[in-house]
């Protein structure tokens, strides 16, 4: 008899184990009006799923269950949602680039809540004791929304992490969009910056949440232009990582701020200064993600770091049709000017460079301007208005070049030596104080 019981006891056991386990979550999505045969995908901070849609425009995706916050793209219609341990369909009613969402199934109240929420809009107008005031009231306001959906604390207390970072992290872009629409450029207050301040506090579970990672890295970024000059790159990128190893109390919080700062930086500014602000990185940036994130930045950099041959043009020809070659300019220096033709700010580096290639025409030293957008047509259409002198080259059906320099923002200056080796992967634009005593000494060669 007791071996029956303590069977029974034992099956009983295990079934509740069994029933424990999560046998996953479907969610189902169902497109009308589409008349696009396109996959629908689901995104969530470390994985996308893609389902692809039938001939009636369904489709399901089978999830392990508790992934989370994410958003859901189809066909560049992007709705954000959330997956529980709950089944739901979401279902599409497209028109053109806008759809309409609406959802069923247990998990469908909560993601309905999720595809309604939307942060109130800011007014910059305001001095900034009235913005911090109307954004904390606003802020009361989404909070007692989600209070009244009644959902289980475990998803409200994300949920209400989640709002707090979506609302205050506006708060670092008020000092610009203020002056922008006001005219002022008004002293921010101790209040203001113990704001800030508070935002770095958080739970490294928190990482999940988009909010909570943008959040943290604008706040860093704006309290670093606090009595830093933002021109000076290596003083301001030390200043950030400075802030984050005293401010941020988490190790895996700081790590990956530190690790996005840092990469952020690396792509925009190259690995000329690394040694600055190096010894920093490496103190903070312990998690294996985040290292692998920052030493791909920097291997790619290696590539093209100073001393290193220049890549190939890769078929790059001038306007006029000569082939762009190292060859053909061997004993020269390079600079390269990287430009958009349809940016304002571009043209202006190239109508600064102008004065330069006059005064260096008769020295050793080439410039090269490729433009990496536009069509031939457009980009014709530029160089005549603006009468713009040089070599001029179009690279915008060919990016090899502009690739293997990872040029990814405009404008951007390259300088190369006479053997075709890199002095500088990001040099100083046209419009740097910098560039006229670096020319000189080129052309004294």
């Amino acid at each position: 008899m007791r071996f029956n019981i303590l069977g029974a006891s034992l099956l009983a056991a295990i079934l509740v184990a069994c029933s424990d386990i999560s046998s996953g979550v479907t969610v189902d999505v169902r497109v009308e009006g589409s008349g696009v045969n396109a996959p629908a995908k689901l995104e969530f901070a470390d994985t996308t799923y893609v389902a692809s849609l039938n001939m009636r425009g369904s489709g399901s995706f089978e999830l392990n269950g508790g992934e989370g916050y994410g958003v859901l793209d189809y066909n560049g219609c992007r709705l954000p949602v959330y997956v529980g341990n709950d089944d739901f369909t979401i279902s599409l009613l497209v028109n053109g680039s806008s759809m309409r969402p609406s959802f069923s199934g247990k998990g469908g109240k909560l993601n309905y809540y999720m595809s309604n929420t939307r942060r109130a809009t800011p007014d910059y107008d305001l001095e900034e004791r009235e913005y911090m005031t109307q954004l904390k009231k606003n802020l009361a306001t989404a909070e007692q929304r989600l209070a009244e959906m009644n959902f289980d604390e475990k998803f409200s207390e994300l949920e209400r992490v989640r709002i707090r970072y979506d609302y205050l992290g506006t708060l670092p872009g008020y000092p610009v969009y203020h002056s922008m629409q006001t005219g002022h450029n008004d002293t921010l207050s101790d209040e203001y910056y113990k704001e800030l301040y508070s935002l770095l506090q958080g739970d490294e579970k928190w990482l999940e949440l988009r909010e909570f990672r943008n959040a943290l890295q604008v706040a860093v970024n704006r309290i670093a232009l606090k009595g830093t000059n933002r021109t000076d790159t290596s003083a301001f990128i030390i200043s950030q990582l400075e802030i984050i190893k005293h401010s941020i109390t988490s190790p895996k919080v700081a790590s990956y701020v530190a690790s996005a700062m840092a990469v952020r930086y690396i792509n925009d500014r190259g690995i000329d200064e690394l040694s600055h602000y190096e010894s920093l990185c490496n103190a903070l940036i312990t998690e294996q993600s985040d290292k692998v994130e920052y030493q791909n930045a920097l291997a790619k950099w290696q590539k093209i770091a100073k001393g290193v041959q220049a890549p190939d043009f890769a078929g790059l020809t001038s306007k006029g049709g000569l082939p762009i070659k190292w060859e053909r300019m061997k004993g020269k220096s390079v600079y390269i000017l990287c430009w958009l033709a349809a940016s304002d700010a571009s043209i202006d580096e190239v109508r600064a460079l102008q004065k330069y290639i006059k005064k260096y025409a008769k020295t050793p030293i080439e410039f090269v301007m490729i433009a990496g957008d536009g069509s031939a047509q457009y980009w014709d259409k530029v160089l005549e208005k603006n009468r713009f002198a040089g070599t001029q080259v179009l690279a915008a059906s060919n990016r090899d070049f502009l690739d293997a320099m990872s040029v990814q923002l405009f404008p951007r200056a390259i300088l190369v030596d006479s053997d075709g080796k890199i002095i500088s992967a990001v040099a100083p634009l046209p419009s740097s104080p910098k560039l006229p005593s670096l020319l000189d000494e080129l052309a004294a060669k």
